[in-house]
């Protein structure tokens, strides 16, 4: 606490529950404070306060709005010097995004077009993403896109943290392991060796089970660059599957009706 914390406030709509408890927390608490949204509580809550409001105007779902989200993050990053200059990077991966999003088309075939083949895979199956260190949380992004994109099922696992338990739910039911589909995100230059060992060890544990596998390395240099690929290619896969299970990707009725009732709860 104090003023020499930062506290970032990021709500896309400006009204999620935790954020505003955060905000009114860290008022309290009398630290800095930077706010990102699009508006709504949040917004009035940083001009009640005073303090810094970074507001974008995005219409459309909060997960497809990652470009405003992650990258005002990094804009404030580099304005604090706090990571050294990302100019380089930041031109790999927009050069990198923009020949994969050609590559991921609609327009191109099963055979060229890896997302959209392996989409294909995930029909009848529940995937189940593994990534270490960075990646972790782009395996969680793989697993709320196929959740809120195609209505599926997903689960994620961190590594190595899954060697010391998950790996041992293998048994049972056995009839259903030919039902899960577990993808590894692995890079051989950000994965520590360890951690990138064990994802092939665990791959091939999970063949012997008789569960898919698949793995998938990101494409660039910098870490900027292949999370975001990554990202990229777990959205993809989640739109195909959507359009294999034909949902409705901007559909989201069980968040609606949870809010809903919360709401009437006080």
């Amino acid at each position: 606490q104090g003023p020499d914390t930062l506290v970032i406030t990021s709500s896309f709509s400006g009204n999620t529950e935790e954020t505003l408890t955060a905000a009114d927390q860290a008022v309290e608490r009398g630290v800095r404070m930077l706010a990102i949204t699009t508006g709504g509580k949040l917004a009035a809550h940083a001009n009640q306060h005073g303090y810094p409001l970074w507001q974008f105007d995005y219409q459309s779902q909060p997960r497809t709005a990652l470009g405003w989200s992650l990258g005002l993050l990094i804009g404030l990053a580099h304005r604090l010097e706090l990571v050294p200059n990302l100019e380089a990077d930041l031109r790999e991966t927009l050069g990198l995004l923009r020949e994969q999003q050609r590559v991921f088309a609609a327009d191109n075939p099963l055979a060229e077009n890896s997302p959209k083949r392996c989409a294909g895979q995930v029909m009848g199956r529940i995937p189940v993403v593994y990534g270490g260190g960075m990646f972790e949380t782009v395996a969680r992004r793989w697993k709320c896109q196929f959740n809120e994109n195609a209505k599926i099922w997903a689960q994620y696992e961190a590594m190595p943290e899954a060697n010391h338990n998950a790996v041992v739910g293998i048994g049972f039911p056995e009839e259903r392991l030919q039902n899960m589909y577990a993808w590894f995100i692995m890079s051989k230059a950000f994965d520590h060796p360890r951690v990138y060992l064990r994802h092939h060890l665990t791959a091939q544990l999970y063949l012997e089970h008789g569960i898919m596998v698949d793995k998938f390395h990101p494409l660039g240099t910098s870490a900027l660059a292949q999370m975001c690929h990554a990202v990229q290619y777990g959205d993809y896969m989640s739109y195909y599957a959507a359009i294999a299970y034909q949902a409705d990707p901007t559909e989201i009725a069980p968040i609606i009706q949870l809010k809903t009732q919360l709401a009437q709860q006080g």
